[in-house]
């Protein structure tokens, strides 16, 4: 049986939800599928990703990381298999979880300088943030701004909205990067069946963790196949989950 965990919940107007009052009234508490059954809550695009699709390329950097562990790291004579092993799994994490801040700390410094028209202190951030800003040519970047459709039965917030414009940040090692990972295309396809626009330019900003280097992929260029690609895997969310949002009557 699959764990409950916490995922990113929308009401059904859209608003994000953080907290609901426990089942004893007595606390607030991170909302998971039992309350969202129960108030008709909206998955995000991304919980909805994350709670289904194990990617290949995903798959092959963990196992990646654990190999480049085993590199750095010698088995003692006194260590069992199964505590190297663990200690390995351990190693590849701390990366994982390093990349992972790395990461969110870039979105932040982007997201906070969009909002207050100052240039991040951080360098990294900073060359980013710059070429953001080219990229755009003066679009007024809407902060904050959720898409959602109780009808599709999903919300989202998208990094960078502009009139014209949707723009998917994530953050990877250039030199190692090839094309956009399956979830990030899902990702783009939600939002494109949610944005119902099609004169709306959808990108993935690819932005260099170690530099702030930013490689644009068109969402056009992906094939156009994953808007009805994220449909299947949203109904195989509402399998796992035996909740269906767009059903849902209070």
């Amino acid at each position: 049986m699959r764990s409950e965990r916490a995922g990113k919940w929308y009401d059904r107007a859209g608003n994000l939800v953080m907290e609901v009052p426990s089942a004893d009234k007595k606390k607030m508490v991170k909302p998971t599928i039992k309350h969202a059954r129960k108030l008709g809550l909206l998955p995000s695009v991304t919980s909805v990703i994350q709670d289904t699709l194990a990617s290949y390329s995903i798959l092959e950097y963990a196992k990646r990381q654990v190999a480049l562990a085993a590199l750095v790291t010698p088995k003692q004579p006194d260590q069992t298999d199964d505590d190297y092993i663990a200690l390995l799994l351990a190693k590849s994490e701390e990366h994982k979880d390093a990349c992972a801040d790395i990461g969110k700390a870039i979105h932040g410094d982007i997201e906070n300088a969009f909002e207050s028209g100052k240039e991040p202190v951080n360098p990294v951030s900073a060359r980013a943030y710059r070429s953001l800003c080219e990229r755009l040519g003066g679009e007024q970047v809407v902060s904050e701004q959720p898409l959602y459709d109780a009808s599709l039965g999903i919300a989202g917030t998208p990094d960078i909205y502009t009139p014209i414009r949707l723009i998917d940040m994530k953050t990877t090692d250039l030199s190692k990067f090839s094309e956009p990972h399956d979830s990030w295309k899902f990702q783009l396809g939600a939002y494109s069946n949610l944005l119902k626009r099609p004169d709306i330019i959808l990108e993935q900003a690819v932005i260099d963790r170690n530099t702030g280097e930013v490689k644009y992929v068109p969402y056009e260029t992906m094939g156009g196949v994953w808007g009805a690609a994220f449909e299947h895997l949203f109904e195989v969310w509402i399998a796992i989950k035996e909740y269906d949002p767009r059903k849902w009557q209070g």
